[in-house]
């Protein structure tokens, strides 16, 4: 065990995992230090009278040993935030562990610290501040990715600052947003927030586009400039708590249907959400499943049946289809059922929904669908608008937004959308979008059914 000298006090201690041998031992320490905190950066599987007091765990997830986080500073700063909201209950010293206590726990430590020392002096020292870390335990902040990353981590979190709101104070905090700010030229905070993530996207190079723009795959996308840096299906893997749970892809083109039903199939599929409205002038925007006149249709090795559709409602913004996919080249006969979900009233031409109560009915809808699959093994939900950028980044950004609301009762519009542009730097191009994104949070304080009910896997 180690006890690290901390930037303004020594309130964060080191070490490692606790063994089935040591675990009394840190429970031990976690009450004789009056810690009511724990940051856990590790994965769970790796190479006389009563008292009583609350502890908070905290375990950040997708951080394997040796490496920087795997969605980058994103999703990192998001946890450290969630950490520091616990400061003003907080009594006792931080306890930081991944399983040895050194790589992830130093580099954890390590922005902790620029942090407070960027806050309090406005300078910033990574060089000396693990220098100093290493001199109280060998090996903190393990290796050079992990070095580079804290440079990282502090350029995005001094750069785009808080921007989690609690749930409870939004309505007024939105109004704040959207008020022109005299230290900013006039623009509202909400307007700097977006220029800040229009800075902040990742540029393309062109070597990570090569394949989707090779002379095989270029005629597979709809749109040059929405173009995936891998080239099966014009694809893009974006989730919140689940890695790669939605993936981002085009509306099929007529010589990809065969490619976008393989892919339903590999994923294990049971959700495709699709959010464009067909163009009567464009001679491949058409329907890429069965009819009701022929519900069975071949595609390569994929064989399809529609069961059921609800698209008899002509009032309805939401048709729902169910199918049964079989592989010819399967052993297994039964198939798998999956639901596809047609949103009605967004136009391709409109930037946001005219409506939100629709896209409410969409969620809530596959929601509940996701809720029936629980007990089967569902695999990815796959999303597409018409070139899978505009309304794609829409919808993905706001599932993110409702999820996190779900599980930490805060509205980070900014992280929702920097999160999913880090995917695809095609998303939220407009102040429209972004903007949008707070409006459905304000929208849905008051119907917190629908977002306390969002499955676990979204």
């Amino acid at each position: 065990m180690l006890i690290i000298s901390q930037y303004v006090l020594k309130n964060i201690y080191s070490i490692s995992g606790p063994f089935d041998t040591t675990v009394v031992e840190f429970w031990r320490m976690i009450w004789q230090e009056d810690s009511n905190r724990i940051v856990m950066v590790a994965n769970i599987e790796e190479s006389g009278k009563d008292d009583i007091r609350t502890v908070y765990h905290l375990h950040f997830t997708s951080w394997t040993d040796k490496r920087k986080p795997v969605y980058g500073a994103t999703t990192l700063i998001a946890f450290y935030r969630n950490v520091q909201s616990f400061h003003e209950v907080a009594k006792g010293p931080l306890v930081v562990h991944c399983s040895a206590g050194i790589g992830r726990t130093g580099t954890f430590i390590a922005l902790d610290i620029l942090q407070k020392q960027t806050m309090h002096k406005g300078i910033l020292n990574v060089y000396n501040c693990v220098k100093k870390l290493r001199g109280e335990r060998m090996l903190m902040v393990q290796t050079e990715a992990q070095y580079h990353f804290i440079h990282m981590f502090m350029v995005e979190f001094i750069k785009c600052g808080f921007t989690s709101y609690d749930v409870n104070g939004f309505p007024n905090t939105f109004r704040l947003l959207c008020d022109p700010d005299p230290q900013l030229a006039g623009l509202s905070r909400l307007e700097r927030q977006f220029q800040i993530l229009c800075e902040m996207k990742d540029k393309l190079i062109d070597n990570q586009s090569k394949d989707g723009l090779s002379n095989y795959n270029r005629p597979k996308n709809r749109d040059l400039d929405v173009v995936p840096s891998k080239s099966y299906c014009n694809l893009k893997s974006v989730s919140f708590k689940v890695r790669d749970f939605y993936v981002v892809t085009q509306m099929p083109l007529p010589e990809t249907i065969t490619d976008f039903w393989r892919l339903v199939y590999k994923l294990k599929t049971r959700s495709i959400i699709m959010l464009n409205q067909f163009d009567n002038t464009d001679p491949t925007s058409k329907p890429y499943w069965p009819s009701k006149e022929i519900p069975n249709q071949s595609y390569g090795p994929i064989e399809l049946t529609l069961v059921s559709t609800n698209n008899d409602n002509t009032t309805d913004s939401v048709y729902t289809r169910d199918f049964l996919i079989r592989s010819k080249n399967s052993k297994r006969t039964e198939g798998r059922t999956l639901r596809h979900f047609q949103l009605l009233t967004w136009p391709n031409s409109a930037t946001v929904p005219p409506t939100k109560e629709d896209l409410f009915k969409l969620i809530d809808l596959n929601g509940q669908w996701q809720d029936q699959l629980k007990s089967k093994r569902a695999g990815n939900t796959i999303v597409h608008c018409l070139t899978g950028g505009r309304q794609s980044g829409v919808y993905c950004g706001i599932t993110f937004l409702l999820d996190k609301m779900s599980s930490e009762q805060q509205i980070d519009g900014f992280l929702a959308a920097r999160y999913v542009t880090r995917t695809r730097p095609q998303f939220f191009q407009t102040k429209e979008e972004f903007r949008f994104l707070h409006e459905v949070a304000l929208a849905i304080i008051p119907k917190n059914k629908l977002y306390e009910n969002i499955p676990q896997t979204l």
